[in-house]
């Protein structure tokens, strides 16, 4: 493992604020450590990474639940490799990079 706990949740709060995603605050994010980790949704193996849980508002009808981003990133590399948004039914997978001003931004896969 290169990276700790405390890195890790820096990038995803430096992620959320760049793409200004709200999220429950007072809530943990929940960070876990692998060496093979299965990624949700996509039913493959990542070699040394972190799986994220954030919680964040339910889009579909129920407001006061609450449903998760799921957030995966190699911790070779620091490179986020899968986002998934569970808010609004089904997992949507996004994919999110660096932009040319350093700004993580979202795009479709």
């Amino acid at each position: 493992m290169k990276h700790t706990k405390v890195e890790i949740e820096k990038i995803v709060r430096t992620l959320l604020k760049d793409i200004n995603r709200k999220y429950w605050e007072d809530e943990e994010i929940r960070i876990s450590f692998e060496e093979k980790l299965k990624v949700f949704v996509e039913n493959r193996i990542l070699e040394n990474g972190w799986e994220i849980v954030v919680r964040v508002d339910d889009d579909k009808f129920r407001k006061k639940e609450g449903d998760g981003i799921f957030i995966y990133i190699n911790d070779d590399t620091e490179e986020i490799v899968g986002y998934f948004d569970c808010s609004m039914g089904r997992p949507i997978p996004l994919k999110a990079k660096l932009n040319d001003e350093g700004q993580y931004e979202l795009t479709s896969i």
